[in-house]
């Protein structure tokens, strides 16, 4: 009565009652598992469905009965609960949307990071050719020689890192890092 805002005695107790509660949605499915339920020999039934408050709102339930069988087997009556899981149901939806949502901002991080790391490695490129053609130079003064051995190996590191990257985000991406001997 409290979770479903009735008047004390107001509950319907019958199957109609029951059965006109229950969500149009949901209506059938559960149905059919009461009777497959009362039609096997299982002396229990359980589900979950939204069942209409006295307000008009849904509230989603767990239900659980015990089937009560005559000598030769065949249903009487059933005797259950049903339990308000409205909140658990929200919490557990809203968890899910976190965990997807963020699902999703990794996977966005992880492809921009190989996206830029793909990118960074044309200008890269251009100065580790710059680098070396100067070292390569016959009339190249020492201090020309220092510089340009300096920018080749911070370039040749910058290389490395962007290549650690890559292999990173692959292998987050689902993808398998290459192996060579």
């Amino acid at each position: 009565e409290q979770v479903f805002g009735c008047e004390r005695g107001a509950l319907g107790y019958s199957l109609d009652w029951w059965l006109q509660r229950i969500h149009p949605e949901d209506r059938e499915r559960i149905w059919e598992s009461l009777q497959r339920a009362l039609d096997g020999r299982v002396d229990r039934w359980q589900d979950e469905y939204r069942l209409r408050r006295e307000d008009g709102a849904y509230a989603v339930v767990a239900d659980r009965g015990y089937i009560v069988r005559d000598a030769e087997g065949q249903p009487v009556r059933m005797a259950g609960a049903m339990q308000d899981i409205t909140a658990q149901k929200r919490s557990e939806e809203e968890r899910q949307r976190v965990l997807s949502e963020a699902g999703r901002r990794v996977e966005f991080e992880q492809q921009l990071v190989g996206i830029v790391s793909h990118d960074l490695r044309g200008p890269l490129n251009a100065i580790l050719a710059g680098a070396s053609m100067m070292l390569q130079r016959e009339s190249i003064e020492p201090w020309q020689a220092k510089t340009a051995a300096r920018i080749l190996s911070c370039a040749e590191r910058a290389n490395r890192l962007i290549r650690d990257l890559l292999d990173f985000t692959q292998a987050r991406m689902g993808g398998a890092i290459p192996v060579r001997p």
